[in-house]
């Protein structure tokens, strides 16, 4: 949790805080269930980085858009079978939907 924090301050993203709580959700009671809840996770987070931020560039920031991507997104997931990072990809989402952009 810490080194989530750390360097996600290194990386300078404003909501840092937020990093802890998604190691936290990635315990599991294995290492392997961890690795594959991470794995999950991270597959599901790149998903919707990309859909949100080609339907965002392309329909511009609003809650309607912003359900589209929603209800795009989650069927995607399950047909990629990385449904369980459904939730924290939504808060990533909420994230970049309140910055109003994503920079590099």
């Amino acid at each position: 949790m810490t080194l989530g924090v750390i360097i996600s301050k290194l990386l300078g993203l404003d909501n840092y805080a937020s990093s802890a709580i998604l190691v936290v959700l990635c315990i599991k009671h294995t290492k392997v269930h961890s690795l594959q809840a991470i794995i999950s996770r991270l597959v599901s987070c790149f998903l919707v980085l990309f859909l949100g931020s080609a339907i965002f560039s392309l329909l511009g920031q609003s809650p309607i858009v912003l359900g589209i991507i929603v209800l795009l997104f989650i069927p995607l997931t399950v047909v990629l079978k990385v449904q369980e990072g459904v939730i924290t990809s939504c808060v990533i989402l909420l994230h970049v939907f309140n910055a109003k952009s994503i920079d590099a």
